[in-house]
């Protein structure tokens, strides 16, 4: 094997350099060239001299020439194959050709040949650990400590130590050989490098003042070091100090304007603080300067886009990172997040089982996947995905908030308690579990304990958005709606792209009358999260609030598109366009909306009323019925089945429910009116006027009261009275068509029927559909002798409702002036089949039997008109 790669080896050293490295030796500085020359010109005078091969074989891999080095330590193994600074040698040159497998043979080979080399062992060591044998590297490191011995250790030998412990979880034996390091030397620059390396640890520890202090030591040395600056603008961000991160950024930039990870960290930082734009030029630039942060940059790029709403520009950015880095977790978490804001859970969940297959140890792709699992239904799975986040990022406060976020939404609130407490524990400066440990305080009514967090949090993080706006729902929801509102300005001052805190002061300025900013928040909240139903479905209930349904239909359709099954919203859309007529939509609406919430008791009650008004009362009573069966104290439901049960003819049953109404209001106007006309149907009439008195007595200003006072007086043949009453009502209410109907038919009894005629045909004009209007007008065309406008006023009538008794009764008379009697007795004969206790039907019917020459059925007619109180002689 050794031979065959020496063969390679040698036959690498005959091609042709590359264009690259030539540049690189043609740019040696003169003093590094004449060196190279000396030892050409030394080399060539006595070429078996292997220490002139060591040197110029390390001149020329430090300058850039591995092929140069390499045709030396292949002289100088040839010369001397057993000597272990050469196969060291060969090893570097191999590492830096890329050949790991070849470099950790030369070094292992240069252990064996000399054991007490303690640097031979640290190079093993690192090649080891770089190749992901950390056990291995330590081990090798061990014996290179040993071997230096305890009172001189090499400082960066240790340090690589501290690394390999780092990786490996084990942070105190890390500090104790970073101590170590720091007593060891003097050296500024490797002071500076121990420096870096503790305050990372620090910083993995969420010791972030400790890592603080220890990178200000190391920029006491150094202050002109821009990487340095970077890492303690890292920390301090990590501990919250977004200025103190800001300061060394710009510092840092301005001692090296081209350095690729402060402009990466500091975009970063503008992201966090809602400054996209500049973030993203940031962002661009740390690309261009630093290719190797172009993927990264990207993935940063793309969250701001999607933070903004701009999700095909965060697309783009993604695609780009995923075919420079197709299997960057990452980048497929970022994606995953696009997906989920887009509306697809399933790709989302994709890209996420992508994530966590490319990075198994991820934790941040466990955590994204177990949220969209627990979105898309499957629990079990999504809790499996967070416990796992937990045990891989046991150290991090990120992992327990999260798996607290869905024990919080699945109603276990002792054990998200514990993790929100557990992630405050390993860092208290974590306002994300602060507010979330605020939630599940105020979910268990521990309103003062929530409160301290939510103030905590914003000590904390004064900037953040989020913590503004839970402080504000807490407030909204304590009644401190000014307090509250608030909150909203803040929040949406901190992140003007918060969909959420635009939405609450959106509804918050509805609620104090500022329908316009409402709106304007509303709409700017759709904009951003266009994917978010919830803006939409503000916007609207605000639509149907200030009258415009057409809008409103448009806005709740967009969130049924969005959220097909959501019963408030298809309710909310139903109301919208039943104000619009469109009755047979609204009702579509709301079979699907019970059909998803059958308990849903509001859904229920708008689709009984609406059934009602439209005359299915069958099915009007079903519904109604199922709300009594659910809860037989709702007196509204009550209520509305009682006239329901009027409409089919079950008075008895209709004053059961008026008597559960005002067992519970007495004093209830609108039940008194329906428990009168539910005695006026079972010809209890005095019962009926005690009751509309009393309804009337406790409301003044009742119209409907007077109305059916009205009827019943009618009834009892007091027509001036019942004038009155309808009189009084249309003062109160002048666009009631009962009110003008009933006048009209007063003033029919009483002979007045050019005045009925003028009331009659208010009541059509404000209710196109009241049959009983159109009958009691063609009744007073026919009095006045317009047979073809009475004619045309029954048959429309007739049209609408075609069970409509006094329609046929009115259509008989007609027929009569025509001279058709034998109609007249078919309409009358209809009619009576409608209502057989019909008097006006039989008076008809027997005018009709006598202009057809039967005396004896006109008789009988004309008799039982009588018994059934009609007063009127026979012409």
């Amino acid at each position: 094997m050794r031979r065959r790669r020496r063969k390679e080896e040698k036959r690498a050293t005959k091609r042709v350099r590359a264009a690259d490295v030539a540049a690189a030796v043609e740019g040696v500085a003169p003093r590094l060239r004449a060196r190279l020359e000396e030892l050409t010109l030394a080399i060539a005078r006595d070429p078996k001299d292997c220490r002139l091969r060591d040197r110029r074989s390390l001149l020329l891999l430090e300058t850039g020439d591995p092929l140069g080095a390499l045709d030396d330590v292949r002289a100088w193994l040839e010369l001397s194959p057993q000597d272990a600074a050469a196969h060291h040698r060969r090893g570097d040159v191999l590492l830096d050709q890329g050949d790991e497998a070849g470099a950790h043979d030369a070094y292992a080979r240069a252990v064996a040949l000399d054991p007490t080399g303690a640097r031979y062992h640290v190079s093993l060591g690192r090649l080891r650990a770089r190749m992901g044998d950390l056990r291995g590297g330590i081990t090798s490191l061990d014996r290179a400590v040993g071997i230096d011995g305890e009172d001189a250790p090499d400082p960066t030998t240790l340090v690589s130590r501290a690394r390999m412990r780092m990786s490996l979880g084990d942070g105190e034996g890390a500090l104790e050989d970073l101590a170590a390091a720091l007593g060891a030397t003097d050296d500024s620059r490797v002071t500076g490098v121990v420096l870096m390396t503790r305050a990372e640890l620090r910083a993995r520890r969420k010791e972030y003042d400790a890592a603080v202090e220890d990178l200000t030591l190391a920029l006491d040395g150094e202050p002109d070091r821009a990487d340095l600056r970077t890492q303690r603008a890292v920390a301090r961000r990590q501990r919250g100090d977004l200025l103190g991160a800001r300061a060394d950024l710009d510092r840092a930039l301005a001692l090296d304007p081209e350095h690729g990870p402060a402009l990466l960290e500091r975009g970063l930082l503008r992201r966090q603080a809602g400054d996209h734009s500049e973030a993203r030029r940031d962002l661009v630039r740390a690309a261009s300067v630093d290719p190797q942060l172009r993927v990264g940059s990207l993935v940063a790029r793309a969250g701001s886009y999607r933070e903004q709403g701009q999700l095909g520009e965060a697309a783009a950015c993604l695609d780009e990172a995923l075919v420079l880095a197709p299997d960057s977790a990452a980048a497929l978490r970022e994606r995953g997040l696009l997906r989920m804001t887009s509306g697809d859970p399933s790709g989302a969940l994709s890209d996420f089982e992508r994530a966590v297959t490319r990075d198994p140890d991820d934790f941040r792709s466990r955590i994204e996947r177990g949220i969209a699992r627990w979105r898309t239904g499957d629990r079990r799975g999504a809790l499996s995905d967070l416990d796992r986040a937990v045990a891989l990022g046991e150290g991090e406060a990120e992992a327990w908030v999260a798996r607290a976020s869905v024990r919080y939404e699945a109603g276990r609130l002792e054990e998200a308690a514990e993790d929100l407490d557990r992630a405050v524990s390993l860092d208290p400066q974590n306002s994300a579990a602060l507010i979330g440990r605020a939630k599940v305080h105020r979910a268990r009514d521990d309103l003062k304990r929530a409160q301290e967090d939510l103030d905590q949090a914003i000590a904390i993080d004064p900037e953040s958005a989020e913590a503004y706006f839970v402080r504000g729902i807490s407030r909204e929801e304590d009644g401190d709606l000014e307090g509250a509102l608030a909150d909203f300005n803040a929040a949406t001052e901190r992140d003007p792209e918060s969909s959420l805190a635009l939405t609450a002061r959106g509804r918050r300025l509805w609620a104090k009358g500022d329908v316009r900013s409402a709106a304007s928040d509303l709409e700017r909240a759709a904009h951003i999260a266009p994917f978010d139903p919830h803006p939409r479905a503000a916007l609207g209930a605000l639509c149907c609030e200030t009258g415009d349904f057409t809008r409103a239909v448009v806005e709740l359709t967009r969130v049924l598109e969005l959220d097909p099954d959501d019963p408030v919203t298809l309710h909310r859309r139903a109301e919208a366009l039943l104000e619009l007529n469109e009755l047979g939509h609204a009702l579509d609406d709301l079979d699907r909306a019970i059909a998803l919430a059958p308990d849903d008791l509001e859904a229920r009650m708008l689709r009984a009323e609406v059934l009602f008004e439209d005359g299915h009362f069958v099915e009007s009573l079903k519904d109604y019925t199922r709300i009594v069966d659910l809860d037989g104290q709702d007196a509204q439901a009550r209520y509305g089945r009682g006239w329901t049960l009027l409409e089919l003819g079950k008075a008895d049953q209709a004053l059961v429910d008026f008597e559960a109404v005002l067992e519970r209001m007495p004093d209830d106007p609108r039940a008194l009116v329906g428990r009168g006309w539910a005695r006026f149907h079972n010809a209890d009439l005095d019962g009926a006027i005690e009751d509309f008195t009393k309804a009337i007595a406790k409301d003044p200003y009742y119209a409907e009261a007077y109305v059916f006072r009205g009827r019943v007086h009618l009834e009892l043949g007091a027509e001036e009275q019942a004038r009155r009453e309808f009189d009084a009502a249309i003062s109160l209410d002048q666009d009631d068509p009962g009110a003008h109907g009933g006048r009209g038919f007063a003033y029919l009894q009483l002979g007045e029927p050019a005045r009925a005629l003028s009331d009659f045909s208010r009541a059509v004009a404000l209710d196109p559909e009241d049959t009983d209007a159109l009958v009691g007008r063609g009744e007073a065309y026919f009095e006045l002798g317009d047979m073809e406008s009475a004619a045309a006023d029954f048959e429309a009538a007739l049209a609408l409702d075609p069970e409509n008794a006094m329609g046929h009764v009115g259509r008989a008379g007609v027929f009569l002036f025509r001279g058709e009697p034998q109609r007249a007795v078919e309409a009358c004969e209809r009619a009576l089949a409608l209502d057989d206790q019909l008097g006006p039907a039989f008076l008809r019917r027997s005018q009709a039997h006598r202009a057809l020459g039967n005396p004896v059925q006109a008789d009988e007619d004309l008799e039982r008109a009588r018994e059934l109180g009609v007063d009127l002689e026979e012409d």
